[in-house]
């Protein structure tokens, strides 16, 4: 089965009547191989809404103790 995303968040923004791209996010049991992993640091978690609102597709992990 093949989702057309494009299509789906086009019917959001309807329905919503909002201009704002909607966001997604889950939690996985591996890191996906078809997303480039977050570069860099944000001072906190819901940072990650505002990239991902401006159209960034990218997944994170926790970090690692040194």
């Amino acid at each position: 089965m093949i989702v057309d995303w494009q299509e789906i968040e086009r019917h959001m923004a309807i329905v919503r009547k909002s201009r704002r791209r909607p966001v997604s996010v889950t939690s996985l049991d591996a890191e996906p191989a078809n997303f480039a992993r977050f570069e860099g640091s944000e001072p906190s978690s819901c940072s990650f809404w505002r990239l991902a609102a401006d159209g960034r597709i990218f997944c994170t992990v926790p970090e690692t103790e040194r």
